[in-house]
């Protein structure tokens, strides 16, 4: 099976290299981003599977990178969609489901719950792609 390739845009640079060495170890192909913009980018040239992006930004929010990818791929093209937030306030989880996304990582997150909700999803787009 080929390795799962997952991008993170994290402007927090230890939480960033944190996640990447955590999904490297887990066998994951990782490569990442330090703001929406340029986690825009990587993804029309690194194609991800599944992204994991921060919500609250400079630049540009998670929101926006997400509204920005969704204007970019057909439906079933999308790259699965994490977002990775310490704000637990409910308007936001309801506006990033409603924009789209697959799933939230609460922070802080621990390991088991970080590599479960990346293998729940992608376990669950296998299916659906099938």
């Amino acid at each position: 099976m080929s390795m799962n390739k997952i991008l993170i845009i994290e402007d927090e640079v230890d939480l960033r290299d944190t996640i990447a060495a955590i999904l490297t170890i887990s066998d994951f192909d990782v490569c990442t981003a330090h703001d929406g913009k340029s986690g825009i980018d990587m993804v029309m040239k690194e194609n991800p599977d599944l992204i994991i992006c921060d919500v609250n930004m400079p630049v540009m929010s998670g929101f926006d990178v997400l509204i920005n990818l969704k204007s970019k791929f057909a439906e079933n093209d999308m790259p699965l969609f994490l977002f990775l937030t310490a704000s637990v306030q409910e308007d936001d989880i309801a506006k990033g489901m409603k924009l789209g996304a697959n799933d939230y990582i609460m922070k802080p997150f621990d390991v088991d719950g970080l590599i479960g909700a990346i293998n729940k999803n992608l376990e669950r787009s296998a299916l659906i792609k099938k």
